[in-house]
Order: C-alpha cells, then sequence, then structure tokens
C-alpha cells in the first residue's frame, strides 16, 4: 500500500519540489509493481490523497 498526494503530480513549488518528485514517483512506482506482478498472488493499492470533488452541489 502507497499513499500520496494528488497535489504533488502536476508539481509543486519552491521548497515543495522535492516533495512533489517523491509523490509523484512513488505513484508511478505503484502502478509500475502492479503491472508487474499482475497475476501473482501480490496485490499492490495506491491510494491518493487530496481534496474531494463533489459533481453535485450540496444545498
Amino acid at each position: 500500500m502507497t499513499i500520496s498526494y494528488k497535489g504533488a503530480m502536476p508539481g509543486l513549488p519552491k521548497h515543495l519540489t522535492a516533495y512533489a518528485v517523491t509523490k509523484a514517483g512513488l505513484a508511478h512506482l505503484a502502478e509500475g509493481l502492479r503491472a508487474k506482478l499482475l497475476g501473482l498472488p501480490i496485490m499492490v493499492s495506491r491510494a491518493i490523497t487530496g481534496k474531494a470533488l463533489c459533481p453535485v452541489p450540496i444545498q
């Protein structure tokens, strides 16, 4: 199970660049492992945290 922040995917400014790179790298590592281990009894999960968007306005 890997956990990363979706806001880091497009990149972050200044001192947050290293943070964004590691979170994006972690997300891509999980996807690569999932593809490589497909068909084996090993599961790879990825959780991406961040602000949820609500498609229907709440009134």
